[in-house]
């Protein structure tokens, strides 16, 4: 990153865990790590990294002296969160409203192949075409209901329409109960 800025904090005496951490240049630091490589496990020096990042000031990373186990326990906490991110870039997300009008209407369209007769697709279409007429004839509100219901955004579309019409989120849910019980009748009917 362009604006990193790294400070090193090591004990000031290493040999007591209780001695206070003193800040150090970048080059004890590196000469501390380039030494661990030459001690056994238990007498080396062992750090964290802590990174804070900023919109503003770029990256702040922190390397800070512990305890061996302190360390250990650490480090195998950053691998679990490491493990578990690489994990999740596997896996394909989507949000449940995240449906847009042409997977609806190709939604439509499996589902109409499904019935294997085209005389119901069309009856199908004919009767989409009629329940928006409906309700645009029904209420000025209930078309952009009805858009965004069939645009697969159903759970998205309180807010939206609240803030539209000017009115609370508590009317809108009224409304679209109503839109539902609306759609209900008109296919019973």
């Amino acid at each position: 990153m362009d604006n990193e800025k790294k400070t090193y904090l090591a004990r000031e005496n290493p040999n007591d865990a209780s001695s206070r951490l003193i800040e150090i240049s970048g080059a004890e630091w590196y000469a501390i790590t380039q030494q661990n490589k030459q001690l056994p496990v238990r007498e080396r020096r062992f750090f964290i990294k802590s990174a804070i990042k900023d919109d503003f000031d770029g990256e702040d990373i922190m390397y800070i002296e512990t305890s061996y186990e302190d360390y250990r326990r650490w480090h195998s906490e950053n691998k679990q969160e490491d493990r578990i991110e690489n994990a999740g870039k596997s896996f394909l997300k989507y949000s449940i409203d995240a449906v847009t009008a042409e997977d609806n209407y190709a939604f439509f369209m499996d589902a109409l192949s499904v019935c294997g007769e085209m005389e119901e697709s069309i009856q199908i279409k004919d009767t989409l075409r009629k329940l928006e007429l409906a309700v645009k004839a029904w209420e000025p509100w209930a078309y952009d209901i009805f858009r965004y219901y069939m645009a697969g955004k159903k759970r998205s579309c309180t807010s939206l329409l609240a803030q539209k019409y000017g009115v609370s989120e508590q009317i809108i849910r009224r409304r679209k109960k109503l839109f539902e019980s609306f759609c209900k009748d008109f296919f019973e009917n």
